[in-house]
């Protein structure tokens, strides 16, 4: 480009050189047009040599400042999400993260445990099966001096329990003969339930009932939501016996295994192939 202008420059001075010459007669001038417009031209591409030097350096500052993408890569938008803090409900949370649980990060085993170890807490004796399901519609048994109560939990987190429920359970305390049903649950009771079951010898707790029972009975600094921290002092102070096979209602036998964990199988196996997963926090405490 430079050589370009230097070429056009010289001619264009030479043709006003001889032009100029050619009218004076004098060869002295068309030598100092010439060399005239030669330094201009030089002056001139020099100028715009140094500017395009200048602008190279600022583009490489730029490029060099700046996280390089690739062409074909859109640039990401980032979005700071901030996870809100979970409400403080009465004994629902404690101070340390790892205990920080409510009611419904418990499983549905874990909160029979937890109802067990309420009434354990209450003066009294709780029976409970170490094969997980209910045995015959018995979640627990609590016994307090001569009284016996059938406990059934329910671990909901949608929807109300309804009339069905308690007329089942009903059924369970007469079949086995309980003067008295308790049913437990996450959730609330509708209001046909409720109404049925204060004619029976039923008493139905809800949510803020149970959460009322674990502020009441947890020590200061314990969170009772935490299972793991008391299972083995609840199991080793209750009764802790083998499951009722749910097929035939008969004996099970604890299985061992080398492809899955123990549980429980039929006695009468093979002629009843009823199975029952095992609690095995439990295990080594049943009868």
């Amino acid at each position: 480009m430079i050589t370009l202008a230097l070429i056009f420059l010289y001619g264009l001075g030479t043709h006003v050189g001889t032009a100029a010459a050619s009218s004076s007669g004098d060869i002295g001038l068309s030598q100092i047009a010439i060399l005239a417009g030669l330094l201009f031209g030089v002056k001139v591409c020099v100028e715009t040599w140094l500017d395009s030097q200048r602008k190279g350096r600022s583009q490489t500052r730029k490029a060099a400042s700046s996280p390089q993408r690739s062409p074909s890569m859109k640039p990401r938008r980032t979005l700071e999400i901030i996870a809100p803090p979970k409400p403080s409900v009465g004994g629902e949370e404690s101070a340390s993260p790892r205990a920080a649980r409510t009611l419904d990060d418990l499983s549905w085993q874990e909160f029979e445990l937890l109802v067990g170890e309420l009434y354990r807490r209450k003066g009294c004796e709780v029976e409970l099966s170490s094969g997980l399901g209910a045995d015959g519609g018995i979640d627990l048994i609590v016994r307090h001096q001569e009284r016996s109560a059938l406990v059934q939990c329910k671990h909901w987190k949608r929807g109300k329990v309804g009339v069905q429920v308690i007329r089942e359970l009903l059924g369970v305390m007469t079949a086995e003969k309980m003067p008295v049903g308790i049913c437990v649950t996450t959730s609330t009771f509708t209001p046909e339930a409720r109404a049925f079951a204060e004619n029976q010898e039923i008493r139905l707790l809800e949510r803020r009932d149970v959460l009322e029972f674990v502020s009441n009975l947890q020590a200061d600094g314990e969170n009772l939501l935490q299972t793991s921290a008391w299972v083995c002092q609840f199991a080793a102070s209750s009764r802790v016996k083998a499951p009722k096979c749910p097929r035939c209602s008969g004996e099970m036998r604890l299985r061992n295994s080398r492809k899955r964990p123990s549980f429980w199988g039929c006695a009468q196996f093979p002629r009843c192939w009823g199975k029952r997963e095992a609690r095995h926090e439990l295990l080594p405490f049943g009868s």
